[in-house]
Formats: C-alpha cells, structure tokens, sequence
C-alpha cells in the first residue's frame, strides 16, 4: 500500500472500554513532539478466557472512530479485531510494517507494560521492528526495572526525537502527565452521574447514552 506522507506511524492499542482523554491526550502530545503522521488506535480483541468489556467489539471500535474524529492523525484501526482472535503485539507490528514498509513505527506503551516487557512473546524482536515510546503511569517508575531492561535503557534510550525518525530499536521514554484514572474508574461515574466525565469527549459521551453502555 502507497502512503502519501513519510513521518512516523505510532500504534496505540487497548481495551478502549471506553476510549477517553487520557489515551487520546498524551498520543497527541507526543504526536507534536515526535513528528507522528498517524496515530493507529487499535481496539484489542476480547479473549472469551477473561471477563469481557462492557462494550462490545463494535461499540469499542464505534467510539474509537469518534475518538479519530478529534484529530486527523488520528485512525480507528480495526485490524486486531478482523483477525477475530487476540494478536500478539510482534504480529501487529510485523503487519503494520508491511502496510508502513518506508516509515518508522513506534509502539505506545504504558511504563507498566514496559516493566514486563521481557515476559512478552519474542520481545526482543519488538525492537527490531518499532521504537518504543513508553508513557508515565501511577505507581510504576524505572527504578523498578528488571536488570535486564535497565541494561536495555543504558543501549537504547534516548531523549532526542531525531533519533525516532527512521530505524527502529531505542525506547523514548515520554514525560506527559500521568492520567491518573482508570477505565473502570471511568465507568463508575458514568453510572453515577448524568453529566458528561471531564475525561470523555462530548460525541463519545453522546454515544454512550445512546447505547445504554454502562448503566
């Protein structure tokens, strides 16, 4: 596939159950910061092990392409979702790589992924195929890293966008606020107040109470 621009593809997946200010905020920072072209939005599948999200596939991605509404370098991606089984975050890039073959991929991740980065399937390979861009979460700090991760910071960190434009391998770890609220959290209100969260964009909100989600 032919793309019309040349900057960085970032990737940002989740539950998205529901989708609010605190993904879409700090992706839009650093889209100022490091020159990102498109921010993929990417809804993760529900495995039928695990408690499923409140809102259904469809209703998860709905909200997500009114999240991409916000801002044109934002892109509802459903891919995960198509594949109709939860993907491996190494197979998502490898797919996006294809699809981006001349522009650098970076993946977002929260600190907390980020310090159980080595437990993920062929981690390393991560870092071939993507910078990592990794975002402040409560609670979680670098000084809690594994000795393997912090010897991985010594070789690839680094804190100048330049080095995010091409190639793939360093770990940029942002300094945005730290959103310190949770989906669940988030829910709550919206079951025990009318009014719009100051955490969810209005169209969102709007959709919300037009499915009945959450109640």
């Amino acid at each position: 596939m032919n793309h019309s621009f040349e900057g960085p593809v970032a990737l940002l997946g989740g539950t998205f159950d529901p989708i609010h200010y605190g993904h879409i905020k700090p992706a839009l920072t650093l889209a100022d910061t490091l020159g990102w072209q498109q921010i993929r939005l990417q809804p993760c599948f529900s495995p039928p092990h695990r408690k499923p999200p409140e809102a259904s596939d469809q209703q998860r991605l709905q909200m997500v392409r009114l999240a991409a509404e916000l801002d044109c370098r934002l892109v509802a991606d459903d891919w995960e979702l198509r594949q109709g089984q939860p993907t491996r975050t190494v197979h998502t890039l490898s797919h996006l790589q294809a699809e981006y073959p001349r522009q650098s991929l970076h993946f977002i991740m929260g600190m907390d992924s980020f310090l159980s980065l080595t437990s993920w399937l062929n981690w390393q390979q991560l870092l071939t195929l993507a910078h990592l861009v990794v975002l402040p979460r409560p609670g979680y700090e670098l000084n809690n890293a594994s000795a393997t991760l912090q010897q991985l910071l010594v070789n690839a960190e680094t804190d100048k966008p330049a080095e995010l434009q091409s190639g793939s391998g360093r770990i940029y770890i942002a300094q945005t606020p730290a959103f310190n609220i949770s989906a669940t959290e988030l829910r709550q209100q919206l079951k025990d107040n009318p009014d719009c969260p100051e955490l969810l964009p209005l169209n969102i909100f709007q959709y919300i109470r037009q499915q009945g989600l959450y109640q």
